[in-house]
């Protein structure tokens, strides 16, 4: 099944957001099942497991939202059942810190 990783930037267009404000973006999309619909409104919940659906694999952890928000981010989810999902990391976007010393 093939994955596609993307990374980016973007101003953050949520309504209330602050507009023009800078956001970091890494996106990661298949072309899978995608995810039942009983099961996406759970899946940033913190150790959430949804059942396998081929009986074989074991089902994932969900620490991706505790990760995001310790870092100020968001995540979201795009699923199309049947044909795949995009799960979307954005993070405030920050200049890089000026590096002091030697490397």
């Amino acid at each position: 099944m093939p994955v596609h990783v993307r990374v980016g930037s973007r101003t953050d267009d949520r309504p209330g957001a602050s507009a023009g404000v800078p956001v970091s973006v890494i996106e990661v999309a298949d072309e899978g099942p995608g995810i039942q619909p009983d099961d996406a409104p759970h899946v940033f919940d913190r150790f959430y497991r949804a059942a396998a659906q081929d009986g074989f694999t074991e089902p994932g952890s969900g620490l991706g939202l505790a990760i995001a928000t310790a870092h100020d981010g968001r995540l979201e989810l795009g699923n199309r059942p049947g044909e795949g999902c995009t799960f979307r990391l954005l993070l405030p976007h920050r200049p890089p810190e000026p590096h002091v010393g030697t490397w």
